[in-house]
């Protein structure tokens, strides 16, 4: 266990507490798929993928959230090379082994299937740290906890200890396991709140006698917390958009074909389920398993494209760092077409103007808001709707 300030963690606790009924109704899940797979589970089935299948069930965004799929990954791997699978999680439920050996071998074991069924590469197998510790924390969940990176940096900050996940690996998983049995044993001494998940708890919910899911929960609750605290920043009035069309203009010609704009980060997945520029943030870290970094400039252009963007707004399309290739007029809310192989968040546009202005030192990234800097739009319109160049 790690030493933690207990005034601190008793203020978090409090706030869990007060939006404790309008919050939990909607976090039950979490119980109830721990539960399902206790009653599930059976390594020795004769089918044992449709029993991990039966076991996974009512895991919901907890094994696949977005276009993040590694529920229907594992699920996949299990029914084409079921030996290896079966042999994978046998050794990652053998409380007999080292924690961490048993984590990496789970995953290195699972790089080896995935490299026999994509054979050309590029693919993603989403079998994290912090889908491994699900896995742990379903099979044992009176011991194991979900071990998710921007949660339990949360947690870690709002306690006053400082630690960078990233570098630590399966470590990390481990070093938030001390940190959550403090925070579990914590939460077992505080009567009212035992009390309140006595109350909720139905049958169909696994007991949580040690409070090992009620912690989950509670970084859960922080993370959601802290995620609606930033509200939309969209105003009124009209604004202008430096926009890059992929890298070097690459998507350039199907924004021409299909009249939009698009931007990548597909593995997100459709951005209007996250509601607000800290939850995109945190989404970046949590898909790029990297809680450590800031993502300040793709969590802006990400927030930005599919929330402070407007119909009316105008968008300037560039190529490289000293050419505007074209100008448009977003006609649309954002779109995420799950039918595109990648850049899937998108707008409907319409394109004004196409050509090649060669304007010089236009901002590298992706997206940036230039509204706030009038005479450089002025120049550009007038260079491009009126035909004006500089001299004149």
């Amino acid at each position: 266990m790690i030493a933690i300030d207990q005034e601190k963690l008793q203020k978090l606790v409090e706030e869990y507490k007060a939006d404790f009924k309008e919050n939990i109704p909607l976090e039950l899940y979490k119980w109830e798929a721990a539960k399902h797979f206790q009653d599930n589970w059976n390594i020795d089935a004769e089918d044992f993928p449709a029993m991990l299948s039966r076991s996974l069930s009512k895991t919901a965004n907890l094994l696949a959230s977005m276009s993040n799929f590694p529920r229907k990954m594992i699920e996949k791997y299990a029914t084409l090379y079921t030996e290896e699978i079966k042999e994978l999680f046998s050794i990652l439920f053998d409380e007999s082994l080292d924690l961490k050996e048993r984590i990496d071998t789970f995953i290195a074991g699972i790089e080896q299937v995935h490299k026999k069924w994509d054979v050309k590469g590029g693919r993603n197998h989403y079998q994290t740290f912090n889908v491994v510790s699900t896995y742990l924390w379903l099979r044992y969940p009176n011991k194991y906890y979900i071990y998710k990176p921007s949660v339990a940096k949360i947690l870690f900050d709002k306690l006053g200890i400082e630690i960078k996940l990233t570098p630590l690996k399966a470590n990390a998983v481990i070093k938030t396991y001390e940190l959550y049995d403090s925070i579990s044993n914590h939460l077992l001494e505080d009567q009212e709140l035992k009390a309140m998940f006595e109350e909720v708890i139905t049958p169909s919910c696994y007991p949580d006698n040690l409070m090992r899911t009620a912690t989950v929960d509670l970084g859960y609750y922080l993370k959601k917390k802290k995620a609606t605290t930033v509200t939309s920043s969209k105003a009124t009035e009209k604004k202008y958009w430096m926009y890059a069309p992929g890298e070097n203009a690459s998507k350039w010609e199907r924004c021409l074909k299909q009249n939009i704009i698009c931007i990548g980060w597909d593995s997100l997945g459709d951005l209007s389920e996250i509601n607000s520029l800290e939850g995109c943030k945190d989404e970046l870290k949590d898909r790029y398993n990297n809680p450590d970094s800031s993502f300040m400039n793709d969590g802006l252009a990400v927030w930005e494209f599919s929330h402070v963007m407007q119909p009316g707004d105008v968008v300037y399309a560039k190529q490289g760092l000293s050419c505007i290739i074209g100008r448009g007029i977003v006609k649309s809310d954002y779109i995420y077409d799950s039918s595109q192989k990648n850049y899937r968040h998108t707008r409907k546009i319409e394109w004004t103007h196409i050509g090649k202005w060669e304007l010089g030192n236009i901002v590298q990234k992706t997206l940036t808001d230039i509204t706030k800097y009038p005479d450089y739009v002025k120049k550009i319109e007038a260079m491009i709707v009126e035909g004006k160049t500089e001299e004149a």
